[in-house]
């Protein structure tokens, strides 16, 4: 997707993809009740689009990602099983699928570490990914290790970053990344007093609420880091019941400064 949104806020490998309607011609569902979910998310800026698919049980199984003028170019799919999910790409325009992820859970279903394999020239160089999470008793998450493990014509290489999370007042407000060149870089979040964060979806890469662990109870207004002077800025609308309708916001780059406008659509049952 063109923006990474919260990149600073979550420190995950991945994030949600721009999340749209599928088709144009039908007008935003507005929840009535906490009962809602949300289907799509439309980036304002480009057209671009994905539809979320649910089972009978109220889980995200598939992802599907449109261009401006409706084209499935990709789709994401979620496998469940006993104590882990798994995650696929394809891309329809390369008809190539991407590395799978999978999601191992502990025995209260959050997720315990996430392991990504892929391998080239015909297995020769082969390359893991772990990422590890630990919890507190209260359900939040204040530790991430990120293992990278590289085989490459039979030499082994290894390195890691641990980043702590630090809460107050239900809401993630520093994050200490000391990364794999012994650099430390901290991150500052603030938050709107006013404005609750009824669904955890925007920090949320697998758009299943709960599954890192207990969410911040307000919305994020900005975070930055002491390895760059720029702050990233958020914006929101809400509709009645609550839950955003609109979010927008700007984030530095090496460029300068670039913006973001997301529309997002629910469905009530």
């Amino acid at each position: 997707m063109k923006k990474q949104i919260l990149n600073s806020v979550i420190g995950i490998i991945t994030i949600v993809c721009v999340l749209t309607a599928c088709k144009k011609d039908k007008d935003p569902i507005t929840p009535a009740s906490e009962s809602c979910v949300l289907k799509y998310i439309k980036d304002n800026d480009t057209g671009d689009s994905t539809a979320i698919i649910y089972d009978n049980q109220n889980r995200v199984i598939k992802l599907q990602i449109f261009d401006s003028k409706g084209v499935e170019i990709r789709y994401q799919t979620y496998t469940y099983g006993t104590n882990d999910i798994t995650f696929n790409q394809f891309n329809k325009l390369t008809n190539e699928a991407s590395n799978t992820i999978i999601y191992h859970l502990n025995s209260i279903r959050l997720v315990e570490y996430i392991s990504i394999y892929r391998d080239y020239n015909g297995g020769v160089n082969k390359y893991y990914d772990t990422i590890a999470f630990t919890y507190n008793p209260a359900g939040y998450k204040t530790q991430r290790i990120y293992t990278f493990t590289s085989i490459e014509s039979g030499n082994v290489n290894s390195t890691s970053d641990t980043t702590w999370y630090t809460y107050s007042g239900g809401n993630l407000i520093s994050e200490k990344l000391i990364n794999s060149y012994g650099e430390t870089i901290i991150t500052t979040n603030s938050y709107y007093s006013t404005l609750i964060d009824k669904q955890n979806i925007l920090s949320n890469p697998l758009l299943i609420p709960g599954i890192f662990g207990k969410g911040n109870l307000n919305l994020i207004a900005s975070a930055n880091n002491d390895s760059n002077p720029d702050v990233q800025l958020y914006n929101y609308e809400m509709n009645d019941n609550g839950y955003i309708k609109r979010f927008t916001g700007t984030y530095p780059t090496d460029s300068g400064t670039e913006s973001f406008d997301n529309g997002l659509f629910y469905k009530c049952q």
